[in-house]
């Protein structure tokens, strides 16, 4: 009966957790800055914090997290799993208005407060208009030793809510279940092998999903988490040389900027053994870059939206970069884990490629409360009589069933008739010389001069010169109609708060204005 009980609280993510309480408790579970915790501590804060919570009686499944990255953060998410409950993550530095936006719209009654300061707090709060609880963790006996199991979940049950940006200036809410995500921590780890003296690096914000793959794979594994205190690049060389992590995970556009500061030096950071990349097109060029600062490590790179819960899909790189399957220079996405499926949505039936739809027990059943955007995004396949998600992302597959990622549907661009794929303009321009790193859009403000643009950003002297380089070049190597109409020399490529390439602030700095 106890063997029943314990497989039924393993269904569910703080179940998972709670397994390697039993058998890790003295091992380090999280590292900030020059502390250690070990799982029994982590256990014991969050178990006093459920306890505050469940105390409360609130029928409403999400709790909001509202604290930097800390201690009682993160003892505050597991103690909201641990309940029961899903946790809404909120960022301190985020605008009021759309914390608030995500309160309401939850209709959050319960918010642990850690780490943010009351001024931060107060201007969430002051336009709530509901009756709300606040948990100040330090008031809850952190040490305590609470005597009680996770609470059984269904795998249907609500692990996070996140919301993602909508097309329609609204974000759109993603409730992933203790399902979806449990499937993609079985998956993960059946692929790759990670253990108790691994060390994973926490490089995301905890708004993004990416960040649920470093939390619950290291806690599921017994491993330790560590968080840096600073996420910029060069503080982040630094943290690898000192913390000596073994698995490493963060979005393309962090090596592009480390690259760019001469920091991957050849064998560079040996502690590496397994380094993930997601969230954004990753170039050959700069996986190239990274696996000479990491001789010892296996490259992956995944794919996977929000939607379809951290990664859906794999590819790990050969040793040998000859061998790397690519496509417009990007990185192959790979297979998908088992048990999901995809299929293509083409435009015409003899397109080799198109919109990438995906379904299985890693993809949510839609949006959190949002009909309109259900009927945008997802669709129901009669024959195979399952629900499909619609990811925006054009892909292609080769005869052994890899994918390859080619772009946006929203980058895909219509230009005197001609489909241009705006990704392939950017990699084309990064093979010239000199040329870092590009971002190309489409200019549709004027109908009267519809045209491509290109920030280029490198080392060049002469930008007048350049320019008429770069044009050289493109007209060597592209189509007329493929050939951006304005270059613009900028110092930086923006980043937004998940590390990805900040389009709107870069038109914002270098374009607009002009």
């Amino acid at each position: 009966m106890m063997t029943d009980l314990c497989e039924e609280i393993s269904n569910s993510i703080a179940g998972q957790v709670w397994q390697s309480v039993k058998q890790f408790p003295d091992r380090p579970a999280l590292e900030l800055g020059d502390r250690q915790y070990t799982y029994l501590q982590l256990y014991r804060a969050a178990a006093s914090i459920t306890r505050a919570i469940l105390d409360l009686d609130d029928p409403n499944p999400f709790v909001a997290v509202m604290a930097d990255k800390s201690f009682t953060c993160y003892a505050g998410i597991l103690g909201v799993l641990m309940a029961g409950k899903a946790y809404l993550p909120l960022n301190p530095r985020f605008p009021a208005s759309r914390n608030l936006f995500m309160l309401e719209k939850a209709r959050i009654r319960v918010v642990l407060a850690g780490d943010c300061s009351d001024e931060e707090l107060e201007k969430v709060l002051e336009n709530y208009t509901a009756e709300i609880f606040i948990i100040f963790p330090e008031e809850t006996g952190l040490q305590e030793n609470e005597k009680f199991l996770p609470k059984i979940v269904s795998p249907d049950d609500p692990a996070y809510l996140l919301f993602t940006s909508g097309t329609t200036g609204q974000p759109k809410g993603v409730a992933v279940s203790n399902g979806n995500v449990t499937s993609y921590l079985n998956n993960i780890r059946q692929k790759f092998d990670f253990g108790t003296g691994d060390r994973f690096t926490q490089n995301f914000d905890l708004t993004f999903d990416l960040s649920v793959h470093d939390i619950f794979l290291a806690w599921s594994t017994g491993a330790c988490l560590l968080v840096p205190d600073d996420n910029s690049s060069f503080a982040m060389s630094r943290f690898i040389r000192e913390k000596q992590p073994t698995v490493w995970f963060s979005v393309p556009s962090v090596v592009k900027l480390m690259d760019r500061m001469r920091l991957l030096k050849p064998g560079a950071f040996p502690s590496i053994r397994l380094s993930f990349f997601c969230g954004e097109a990753l170039m050959a060029k700069t996986a190239l870059a990274w696996q000479k600062a990491v001789p010892q490590s296996g490259i992956i790179n995944l794919y996977g939206p929000t939607e379809a819960t951290i990664a859906i899909s794999s590819y790990e790189l050969p040793e040998d970069s000859k061998q790397w399957k690519t496509e417009l220079g990007i990185v192959s996405i790979g297979q998908l884990f088992e048990g999901n499926s995809f299929i293509l949505l083409k435009e015409n039936p003899t397109d080799d490629n198109g919109e990438l739809c995906l379904a299985g027990p890693q993809v949510v059943s839609g949006y959190f409360e949002n009909e309109q955007a259900d009927r945008a995004f997802f669709f129901h396949d009669d024959l195979n009589k399952i629900n499909f998600y619609k990811t925006g992302d054009i892909v292609c597959a080769d005869a052994f069933g890899n994918l390859f990622y080619l772009g946006r549907k929203d980058t895909e661009v219509k230009i005197s008739g001609f489909r241009v794929n705006l990704k392939e303009i950017e990699n084309h321009l990064e093979q010239s010389d000199k040329v870092s790193q590009s971002v190309v859009v489409f200019d549709q403000s004027d109908a009267g001069d519809r045209i491509l643009i290109a920030f280029i950003l490198g080392e060049f002297e002469d930008h007048l010169e350049a320019e008429n380089k770069l044009d050289e070049f493109c007209r060597r190597h592209l189509p007329w109609y493929m050939i951006p109409g304005k270059f613009i020399f900028v110092k930086d490529i923006p980043l937004n708060t998940n590390g990805k390439t900040d389009k709107d602030a870069l038109i914002r700095n270098y374009y607009h204005g002009k």
